[in-house]
């Protein structure tokens, strides 16, 4: 199976693949979980609770291989097909923050057991490459939810806001990342 790359760039700056040519999950993922889950996020900050529901954050996971660039990332990735063929994969590459010195190459899994099924794969490849500075194994929406609750390995399903000071800013730029526009005054 060969992993095929999203021929447009995300407004946020990530290129998406997968091993489906048509990018079949990554679209159902990001229209049948990601936006609802920003989207009650975002109305949970509204309604002002002292603690979030994760609702599917909590059982979305991913590896991350961080790389000095962008020449980086692209040779991982056709590494990793090579040394695992039959392994079907859903991520994006890129970074959300251009001013960051480095990429990444992040998959995307629904469920613990499957990221940490694909960790030692990811590390065989970043090393087959020359090595990647980090791989990591992590929460799927650390962003924007790490901001608000802490490091992610201290969350529960419903986590107590550690920084509500950081709700304004976060209702921000949720607004911006799903309506394309601030919140309105």
């Amino acid at each position: 199976m060969a992993i095929h790359v999203s021929k447009r760039v995300s407004g946020e700056g990530w290129i998406t693949f997968e091993t489906d040519p048509y990018l079949t999950q990554s679209k159902k993922r990001v229209y049948q979980r990601c936006l609802p889950c920003l989207e009650g996020l975002l109305s949970q900050l509204k309604s002002g609770k002292p603690e979030i529901a994760l609702g599917p954050a909590w059982s979305c996971w991913k590896v991350t291989a961080v790389f000095p660039d962008m020449e980086h990332c692209w040779s991982f990735l056709l590494r990793f097909e090579e040394l695992f063929p039959q392994e079907y994969v859903c991520g994006k590459l890129g970074t959300s923050d251009p001013r960051r010195p480095t990429r990444v190459v992040v998959f995307h899994l629904d469920g613990l057991d499957l990221a940490e099924k694909l960790l030692p794969k990811v590390k065989e490849a970043a090393a087959a490459t020359g090595g990647a500075p980090e791989v990591k194994l992590s929460r799927g929406c650390a962003d924007p939810y790490e901001h608000l609750l802490g490091p992610w390995p201290e969350w529960q399903a419903v986590s107590p806001l550690r920084y509500p000071e950081r709700v304004p800013a976060t209702l921000a730029r949720l607004q911006v990342l799903l309506y394309g526009q601030p919140p309105a005054t």
